[in-house]
């Protein structure tokens, strides 16, 4: 989930074919990297809507903190500070990334 909108390396459905090719290989959903930040606080803090769709439906926890208690949905709301954060497609891709987020913490807590 690397790259966000308008950067040259950002593919969604290349991103998405990854995510599920690893997953489907036994790669654990809701493995952490340093600061305990998972696949799914990457994707949101990248602006990958798919991406996130992608792990979402494979069962990432949107509800999951990292080590400093932030969870993909308040990192979903943030301007994280990440370059290109603030440009009209990362806008688009945030507001999409808040739908699905709500969508799914909406049905986990039910």
């Amino acid at each position: 989930t690397s790259g966000g909108p308008e950067t040259p390396h950002w593919n969604r459905d290349q991103q998405c074919a990854a995510i599920r090719l690893l997953v489907e290989l036994g790669a654990d959903i809701e493995a952490t990297a340093t600061g305990g930040v998972t696949a799914l606080h990457r994707a949101v803090r990248n602006r990958c809507s798919m991406a996130v769709a992608t792990l979402l439906t494979l069962g990432a926890d949107p509800l999951r903190p990292n080590d400093n208690g932030s969870t993909p949905l308040a990192l979903a709301n943030w301007t994280t500070g990440r370059g290109g954060t603030g440009s009209a497609a990362s806008k688009v891709e945030q507001q999409e990334i808040l739908r699905l987020l709500s969508h799914f913490t909406n049905n986990t807590m039910a």
